[in-house]
């Protein structure tokens, strides 16, 4: 687990600095998690780490998909959460997204902008509504434009490493 927590510490410098998660580092996380579960309990627990893996970014897929969520952010959080067994990848996941929303709240209120944010979701949530109920088409992207996402959105490597810190802490 320490080899988790330091590369989700640099994954966190990473993101921090270039505002992305760079493939090499995640597949070497994903290598070390394969080794990591097979030295653990043979197969099994490898079969168990690849369907924990495959099932967070299965739930986390139609977020990513509406641009909710950035793609290096749904592999490290799979892959990271794989780490963990059973219920206790289901409370990474959650805690992952309540320190994000933490940290969310925090950007909001130093940038003074939360009228703004909380108008645009509802502005979001009314139109997506109205065409799904109207059936002209699925929902379209929550922000388009790449440097806009940047500015109004959080890295959330900081958050899972928060989240398996919690762990880590015993706070589940």
């Amino acid at each position: 687990m320490v080899f988790l927590y330091l590369f989700l510490g640099i994954a966190c410098l990473w993101d921090y600095s270039y505002r992305r998660i760079p493939n090499f580092l995640q597949m070497t996380v994903f290598g070390f998690g394969i080794l990591n579960s097979y030295m653990q309990g043979s197969w099994i627990s490898v079969v168990r780490y690849l369907l924990t893996v495959f099932f967070v970014v299965a739930g986390l897929y139609v977020f990513f998909k509406l641009g909710m969520i950035g793609g290096g952010d749904v592999k490290l959080m799979a892959i990271s959460s794989g780490f963990f067994e059973g219920r206790k990848a289901l409370l990474y996941v959650f805690f992952c997204f309540v320190a994000g929303a933490v940290f969310a709240i925090i950007k909001m209120i130093a940038d003074k902008n939360i009228h703004e944010r909380g108008r645009y979701l509802w502005r979001y949530l009314k139109n997506s509504s109205e065409d799904l109920l109207r059936r002209r088409a699925g929902p379209s992207l929550y922000i388009r434009d790449r440097e806009a996402k940047i500015k109004s959105g959080i890295a959330m490597s900081g958050p899972m490493l928060i989240s398996a810190l919690l762990f880590w802490g015993g706070a589940y």
